[in-house]
């Protein structure tokens, strides 16, 4: 039966002009301003020398890894055809990303990266392709002070970075952590999920176990004590005590929704040395505190609508910052107070100093010199983001 359109009464189309017009623009400028992060301020530097240094290359500047170093200096590297080890030093003349040099080809170094007190950086590589390969390796360079004229071009030659062993063979490097205490590396394995110990004076590899026979994540983090801290299958936490060498199953979960345990891992984490906490993000969105000292476990919320807690970071007021979301979508910032309990999304992280920059995607953080937070944005062309958290 054909459609009868006699006698419908068609709606008027507005005046285009005159919508746009009547619109209120305030209003919208307020809302668009409010998606990204307007709390604290947000700098990006191009991981080169201005003017005397090409930026590390496209599709080889995914920063995955950051470290707060010694003299003020900030040690990182990055992930793609080529990994890249990289320092920063905000202070003084020299304020620019030195290119230390290449680690090797189809190398990944993801959050695994730590400075000693005597400026060595250690590093560990894990595949980039996900090829077979004969391992990830830990990889030394012994960081020199800048002296005399940094404008003269000699004095950024590119470096060099020993590579030292490989910890377990045909696997990646997944992780590390710095142990000051007994001067050790500890590192994981990203198949087996295999725990080492590198000594930094003996040069020497020590396999401690596995942390679990079935789901493991390669995020680890370390207590005052020196134990090492994890989860495995069904969000379970583990322990590494150095005390009684031996790898223990807690019976403590990870906080998440109802039914989703199994499919929950821990994303990220950070420690708070001053407060003696453990704070931990997973893949389902949630932010978590565990205090080592009596093994309570506390679920702090969801910071945003996101899933995925891609890192954290600590500032020295105790305040948490991390950033949350997938690869495919724009990540967010956000915060926790612990002295007032909130929670804040603070929005897609956009630097307008030294250059415009968006963050689609960020990989890594770290607590540097001065209260700052670095980031570290992991796309094909990829900078330095420098977060002054505001103050309170």
């Amino acid at each position: 039966m054909p459609l009868n359109l006699d006698g419908k009464k068609w709606p008027k189309r507005a005046n285009r002009a005159k919508s746009w017009a009547s619109m209120d623009w305030s209003a919208m400028r307020k809302y668009s301003l409010g998606i990204f992060v307007t709390e604290g301020q947000l700098y990006s530097k191009e991981l080169s020398f201005y003017g005397m240094t090409r930026p590390i290359p496209a599709e080889e500047c995914a920063i995955t890894s950051l470290c707060k170093g010694n003299n003020f200096r900030m040690a990182g590297a990055t992930s793609g055809k080529k990994a890249h080890l990289f320092s920063y030093c905000p202070k003084g003349p020299d304020g620019v990303v030195v290119d230390i040099g290449p680690i090797g080809e189809e190398t990944a170094v993801k959050n695994s990266l730590v400075v000693t007190d005597a400026g060595v950086i250690i590093g560990g590589t894990s595949s980039f392709s996900g090829e077979k390969y004969d391992g990830g390796k830990i990889f030394e360079h012994v960081t020199q002070p800048f002296s005399g004229d940094f404008i003269q071009e000699w004095q950024i030659m590119k470096q060099k970075i020993n590579i030292v062993t490989v910890p377990v063979k045909g696997e990646g490097i997944g992780g590390l952590l710095l142990d000051k205490q007994r001067n050790l590396v500890y590192g994981i394995s990203d198949k087996t999920g295999t725990l080492f110990a590198y000594d930094i004076k003996t040069k020497k590899v020590k396999k401690l176990g596995l942390v679990n026979k079935k789901v493991f994540s390669t995020c680890i983090t370390i207590d005052q004590k020196g134990r090492i801290f994890g989860a495995g299958y069904g969000g379970k936490l583990f322990c590494y005590d150095p005390e009684q060498k031996n790898i223990q199953t807690l019976e403590i979960f990870m906080p998440t929704f109802a039914g989703r345990n199994l499919y929950d891992m821990l994303s990220a984490a950070a420690f708070d040395g001053k407060n003696n906490l453990l704070y931990g993000g997973t893949r389902e969105g949630n932010l978590f505190v565990f205090n080592p000292a009596n093994f309570e476990i506390k679920s702090l919320g969801c910071p945003t609508n996101l899933r995925r807690i891609r890192c954290l970071s600590v500032t020295n007021d105790g305040r948490v910052f991390g950033m949350s979301g997938e690869d495919e979508e724009m990540n967010h910032m956000f915060s926790y107070n612990p002295k007032t309990g909130e929670l804040k999304d603070l929005g897609i992280p956009i630097a307008t100093m030294e250059k415009r920059w968006y963050g689609y995607r960020i990989d890594c953080m770290a607590a540097g010199f001065d209260g700052a937070i670095y980031l570290g944005e992991s796309d094909r062309v990829s900078n330095l983001f420098i977060y002054h958290p505001a103050i309170i």
